[in-house]
């Protein structure tokens, strides 16, 4: 995560945040029995397909699997099955026109 974040930064008392808080950026939270998570968060504001890169790179280095948040179905570990899982959530379509989103919601 270093070497594609850079250095992470504390969130709360059992977290670490890799990357802007309002951009790309991976959290990684931990529980009291040595459990841990690893969410991310795209910013469909911006060009993300390096980002959609590093996160398959993580999964793959973890030998986890990716999860979309809206539906809660597995996304296959490709660039092209990401893309499309982003392309196809809220966050792009509010990315791409906010008003429309909101009144669609």
């Amino acid at each position: 995560m270093l070497i594609h974040m850079g250095r992470p930064w504390p969130m709360l008392d059992q977290g670490l945040v890799y990357g802007l808080d309002d951009g790309n950026r991976v959290d990684l939270a931990w529980a009291d029995d040595l459990r841990f998570e690893l969410s991310a968060r795209i910013d469909a504001r911006s060009e993300a397909d390096q980002f959609l890169l590093v996160l398959l790179d993580v999964a793959a280095t973890l030998d986890c699997g990716i999860y979309d948040a809206e539906s809660m179905k597995p996304i296959d570990l490709t660039s092209s099955a990401l893309s499309r899982a982003l392309q196809a959530s809220s966050a792009w379509r509010y990315a791409l026109d906010p008003t429309s989103a909101l009144r669609a919601s």
